[in-house]
């Protein structure tokens, strides 16, 4: 145990190291909260596993069921916060290159069509077009092309690019797909984490939507987050909550003090 401990130790510094060759980019994140316990039909995945007396449980997993996630991405108000950090990313930290993971393929198309008609930029309308394991490979290749060649200023997906995607100069991840999964969360943000000399970008801004996620490793101290490899949160070099009235959802008149 102390040698895993010792060999996560490593890790953190070879990848703190790597930040500051520039080989990594430095990534900065944005928490974001948004209350879906109005949603309902919020339930998770279940699988059985053999118990400690060798018969079979059934045990919930971090994962939402297929439902649970049609459910949420019909929310209006999680879906106008997603937009209305887009446009923050675009016209206050003017992002090139913004990456979004959406929570079903109806999502992913409902986002890239409310991105083109909700924002604009020197009176144009955005670009942004939608992928998932659907899509006819044309049409994919185009979109992908377009979005490395940033012509293609959004590309919204779903289960499709979290990993063996190459897009050298993403510079913001948009991670709207609540996952409990740890691993799925860590391929989603690695895509926008190339650094200067991987041909990618200094930094990259993480737009995190993963309230479970966080919920998990907040219940956890640091020693069981090092025991587990779940470390990455450390190696953010910015971290801060942005809040309903930071995103205009709510009026100055309207805040508790």
């Amino acid at each position: 145990e102390k040698d895993d401990l010792d060999n996560q130790k490593k890790m953190i510094q070879i990848l703190t190291k790597l930040k500051m060759q520039n080989v990594l980019a430095s990534p900065i994140r944005w928490r974001i909260t948004h209350d879906l316990r109005h949603v309902r039909g919020i339930e998770f995945q279940e699988m059985r596993v053999p118990g400690p007396d060798g018969s079979m449980r059934t045990i919930q997993t971090g994962e939402l069921t297929k439902q649970a996630l049609e459910e949420i991405a019909k929310d209006a108000d999680f879906n106008e916060k997603i937009i209305r950090v887009i446009s923050k990313l675009i016209h206050e930290e003017k992002r090139k290159s913004i990456l979004v993971f959406a929570n079903t393929v109806t999502h992913a198309k409902l986002l890239s069509s409310m991105i083109r008609t909700s924002i604009q930029e020197n009176g144009k309308e955005m670009t942004a077009e939608f992928i998932h394991a659907g899509t006819h490979n044309d049409e994919r290749c185009r979109f992908i092309k377009e979005f490395r060649e940033q012509k293609l200023r959004v590309l919204c997906n779903f289960d499709i690019l979290t990993q063996g995607f190459d897009a050298p100069k993403v510079d913001a991840i948009v991670v709207a797909r609540d996952t409990g999964s740890y691993v799925l969360h860590t391929q989603m943000i690695g895509r926008g984490l190339r650094g200067p000399r991987n041909g990618g970008t200094k930094e990259c801004r993480i737009v995190d939507f993963s309230n479970k996620l966080r919920e998990r490793l907040q219940g956890l101290s640091a020693e069981e987050r090092m025991q587990d490899w779940l470390f990455h949160e450390d190696l953010y070099d910015e971290d801060e909550e942005l809040s309903d009235f930071e995103l205009g959802f709510k009026k100055l008149d309207d805040m508790k003090w």
